[in-house]
């Protein structure tokens, strides 16, 4: 190779020497290649750095040219080491590219981890915000069931309550049926009437059956008016002495018509006891 190879003009858009150098500034200086006999900076460089760094072209031809050059003890021209150095500046601007997209990379990767992390933490902070509404919700909810159970507590308790008070009313008011009884026909007294001799009442049917009926002595004639009338007469239940007619018992019949329901007032039948007590002793109502 001669000297007309290295004068050939080169394409104005490849890179010139001083680009170059301006390049060489922003690189750190372990990864500065020397650039011997070019600058007075790149001279006292290498004086300071007894040993410099050779780095070789990745252009075999231009290594072979070197190779073959030291090898037949022949000095480079200035010329070929600028070319030997931009080649050691391609390679060194190339690796430093290659940090550069690494870097890059690692960043984005970063900033994707920075991003998930946020992401994360933003769905904890919901999830946290919507447990505490939900606790919130269901301390409300215990609330009400506690509200809910005492309110069904009280009403057990009065209904327990009005259930007594009508097992009560009701013992009661069998009571009073079974004292409102007639003791001839077992039912509820119908127009009752008060003996005042004893204080016993019975129906006004059943006494007119029991004074016309009842056993008489015997040889007696029982169909007799004047033996109706003056026979002798007692209360069914105590078998005390009946002298008068008995009387209606007005609070009795009142009782039994509430008890039964009936809002009317108990008839009043004129002289009840007639044939039966004399008329001067007879009930006129």
């Amino acid at each position: 190779m001669d000297s007309q190879d290295f004068q050939r003009p080169r394409p104005s858009s490849r890179l010139k020497p001083a680009d170059y150098f301006s390049i060489i500034r922003g690189i750190p200086e372990q990864l500065q290649p020397p650039l011997p006999g070019v600058t007075s900076l790149n001279l006292a460089r290498r004086q300071s750095d007894p040993s410099p760094p050779t780095a070789l072209s990745s252009d075999p031809q231009n290594n072979s040219v070197l190779g073959k050059r030291k090898a037949c003890g022949a000095s480079a021209s200035p010329q070929q080491e600028q070319e030997a150095t931009i080649t050691r500046l391609r390679n060194n601007v190339q690796v430093l590219r290659a940090k550069g997209v690494a870097f890059e990379v690692a960043l984005k990767l970063q900033q994707a981890e920075n991003l998930g992390f946020r992401t994360l933490t933003e769905n904890y902070e919901k999830l946290a915000k919507e447990k505490q509404a939900q606790d919130s919700e269901l301390s409300a909810i215990k609330v009400n069931c506690h509200e809910l159970l005492k309110e069904k507590e009280d009403k057990e308790i009065e209904i327990t309550s009005e259930r007594q008070k009508n097992d009560k009313i009701s013992a009661t008011m069998s009571t009073m049926k079974t004292l409102l009884q007639c003791h001839l026909c077992t039912d509820l007294m119908k127009i009752p009437h008060l003996i005042e001799s004893c204080g016993h009442t019975f129906c006004l049917i059943c006494l007119q059956s029991w004074f016309t009926k009842a056993p008489a002595p015997e040889h007696a004639d029982t169909d007799d008016p004047e033996f109706l009338l003056n026979r002798p007469k007692t209360c069914p239940l105590c078998r005390a002495v009946v002298v008068t007619p008995p009387i209606p018992a007005y609070l009795i019949g009142e009782l039994i018509a509430t008890i039964n329901d009936e809002g009317d007032e108990m008839p009043q039948i004129t002289s009840p006891w007639k044939g039966l007590f004399p008329e001067n002793d007879g009930n006129t109502e």
